[in-house]
């Protein structure tokens, strides 16, 4: 069985998912606690300190970014940013607690200042947390963190505000201790990083080279988080400028339920995030589009229920005094839904084109147009005004969001919004794998699809490979009774439309479709060659990571049985068939060096559940070892285009096994030396299901 996988992408989607739905949950019950004990002034006063200590802290968020790109794209170690990320917090914190200052001196300290002076150095690095676990790809310390920060502040906000009385100073005082507690753990583990991890000396840069090089990228980025939370921020800063604190506390509460759907999204975000950064163009805009269209599909559930059930809740929960949130929340879900993708487009221009400018035009076109619409609305419509003013330009800012990502990565717009009948069934297993649900097909979660899927080699290794894999099944002919795990789609090899969305979002192909005996040369060309062209076309269309190739051993079937041979030795095919079986050798080498795939063809000899014939003790595989040596295949890293032959343990075979068990490829099957059928009287009746020793009946 091949080793146990990584978790794949949607799986580390998912527990940061929880995580920040955990954490959300936290944060609405603080919320609930801060309203029900200060009214709407309190919370305006509250969520607005909030707000304002956001907004200059999001300049140092883009460093964050600049972090990612370091650890994950230019692959430096912590060691070798570490001193110019100490520069740079030493020059942010300095630049907003001044800041904090000069404003108290002209108009006076207040709770408020107090609490936005003393939180600026701890929001800080809170705000590099998610760039430094990303780019080291260590979401889960990041979720712990994450999840024990959103605990503790409710705790302690109940303590403050139910408990002792303490007011709208204890509240914020509660939200600044849990910003140090988190920015703590995270310098504490970026020291104990850099301690172990020294990095290559080539990346050892001055300290000058270094800062200049973050800076340079992270300028751009941390303008362009500046101007991204200006966008979720600039409908409650003219609000409270125009309507004063308790009409903002009011709407604070639609704005935080709203936002609890960008939380659905974001985490999906945070997971690709690296992922998008470090793959090939093609890979990371497919990566890009299937995110945006899962995510769409998800948050478009959470609106439905946050539409119907948002409104009688708010009332329930928040008291009548927050009754005015209702019709600024269900302004904000259609703008919130489709904006949620913003995150995932980000990453793509940011971490794969390397463009933050086209991230920073998007977002300061939509800050204008959102200023424009609240300062007009506003006055006259209220919150709804506000809400109204928001969602329209999300709509507007997720067009020009989808339009230059579909010109740069040649993505069609129906691929990035659409989702199909696979995206509902993808979600589906991923949630239900996660909760140990045994009725789902995806037992292994991974997707591997099979081309010659009714084919008798195709029959033997389904029952064996189906355990590791969910088999994703394809013929020209119906590929008889399908199990748990197996789907079925018909098609013809030749067909590259079909094969790509066969292969579309499979983790690898096994390649047993064409014509698997001497035929017409038509006909052979037609189903191996060009068979075998669409496939590995598709395959690097959809960028599936890995493809196994079902040769055979008959390209080298001229050689004197006399000759062992390894994989070194030039082919000498027997048949036009071998000869089409070179050529797929060839092409998986060209594409292999041209656009590095990653290709292991298998020379297999005969394969059967038990010998048949006299030359199998040559030749033969039992399916359960090539079902191990397709495993290997798969999973064995390092890959670039390997041949190797695929054969059992057989102590007359004519092949080399040196190269497969390269990939941990170990035979359990084999012949012995001698069959029984040529050393007892009853001959092939005595050989016929025979399962005992030959060397036992000898002695």
């Amino acid at each position: 069985m091949p080793p146990a996988a990584e978790p794949s992408l949607g799986q580390k989607a998912l527990q940061t998912f929880a995580t920040r739905m955990i954490v959300a949950a936290f944060s609405v019950l603080g919320g609930i606690l801060v309203a029900r004990a200060l009214g709407p002034t309190g919370k305006g006063a509250y969520s607005a300190v909030q707000t304002l200590v956001s907004v200059p802290v999001a300049l140092a968020g883009g460093i964050g970014t600049a972090i990612t790109f370091s650890l994950a794209r230019e692959k430096l170690s912590v060691r070798d940013i570490l001193p110019a990320l100490g520069a740079i917090f030493a020059a942010l914190t300095l630049f907003c607690v001044a800041g904090v200052v000069v404003y108290a001196l002209l108009y006076g300290w207040s709770p408020a200042a107090i609490a936005c002076a003393a939180a600026m150095p701890a929001a800080i690095v809170v705000a590099w947390q998610q760039g430094f676990y990303v780019g080291l790809g260590r979401l889960r310390t990041m979720n712990t963190q994450t999840l024990l920060q959103g605990a503790s502040t409710f705790m302690l906000l109940a303590l403050a505000c139910m408990v002792l009385r303490l007011g709208t100073a204890g509240a914020l005082g509660v939200w600044v201790l849990c910003n140090y507690a988190v920015a703590a753990a995270v310098v504490w583990d970026a020291v104990r990083t850099s301690a172990r991890d020294a990095g290559p000396p080539e990346a050892r840069l001055s300290l000058g080279k270094r800062l200049k090089a973050i800076l340079h990228f992270g300028s751009q980025s941390s303008l362009n988080a500046f101007l991204g939370l200006l966008n979720y921020r600039v409908d409650s800063l003219i609000l409270v400028g125009l309507l004063g604190l308790a009409p903002f506390g009011i709407y604070s509460i639609a704005v935080n339920l709203g936002e609890m759907l960008f939380l659905i999204l974001r985490p999906v975000n945070v997971a690709v995030g690296g992922e998008i950064g470090s793959s090939s163009h093609e890979r990371s805009a497919r990566i890009t589009a299937d995110t945006v269209r899962l995510g769409f599909l998800v948050a478009f559930a959470f609106c439905i229920v946050a539409y119907a059930l948002g409104p009688p809740l708010i009332h329930i929960v928040y008291g009548g005094r927050f009754d005015g949130a209702e019709v600024p929340l269900r302004y904000l879900l259609p703008g919130i839904l489709v904006f949620g993708s913003a995150g995932t487009f980000a990453n793509y221009f940011l971490f794969q084109l390397g463009r933050p400018v086209m991230v920073t035009w998007i977002n300061a076109v939509m800050i204008v147009v959102q200023g424009a619409a609240c300062f007009a609305l506003v006055p006259r419509f209220g919150m709804a005004g506000a809400a109204a003013g928001s969602s329209v330009t999300y709509i507007l800012g997720a067009i020009v969001n989808t339009a230059l990502f579909c010109r740069a990565s040649s993505v069609p717009a129906r691929e990035v919004w659409l989702p199909t009948a696979a995206d509902v069934g993808r979600l589906w297993n991923v949630l239900a794998r996660s909760l140990g649900r045994r009725f789902v097909q995806q037992p292994a979660g991974r997707v591997l699809a099979v081309t010659g899927a009714a084919g008798e080699v195709a029959t033997l290794l389904r029952p064996l490979l189906r355990t590791s894999f969910d088999l994703r099944l394809t013929d020209r002919v119906r590929a008889g009774r399908l199990e748990r795990g197996e789907t079925f789609v018909r098609a013809d090899l030749k067909n590259l439309g079909s094969l790509r969305r066969i292969f579309r979002g499979a983790d690898a192909v096994l390649h047993l479709g064409g014509i698997a005996k001497e035929a017409a040369f038509d006909d052979i060309v037609d189903s191996n060659v060009h068979g075998m062209h669409a496939v590995l076309e598709a395959a690097r269309l959809e960028n599936v990571r890995r493809i196994v190739f079902a040769g055979t051993g008959h390209v080298t079937g001229f050689y004197p049985r006399s000759t062992f041979l390894d994989e070194t030795a030039p082919m000498r095919p027997d048949t036009l068939y071998a000869v089409s079986k070179g050529f797929g050798e060839l092409l998986s080498r060209f594409y292999a060096d041209k656009y590095g795939m990653e290709i292991v063809c298998i020379r297999i000899g005969h394969v059967s559940e038990r010998p048949r014939y006299k030359v199998d003790r040559h030749i033969w595989i039992s399916p359960r070892d090539l079902a191990q040596l397709v495993g290997n295949a798969i999973d064995h890293p390092g890959v670039h285009c390997d041949v190797v032959y695929g054969v059992s343990a057989n102590a007359r075979r004519w092949w080399s096994l040196k190269r497969a068990r390269g990939l941990g490829y170990e035979p359990a099957d084999g012949i012995e030396q001698t069959e029984i059928g040529e050393i007892v009287q009853g001959e092939s009746f005595a050989a016929r299901d025979f399962r005992g020793s030959v060397s036992k009946l000898l002695s």
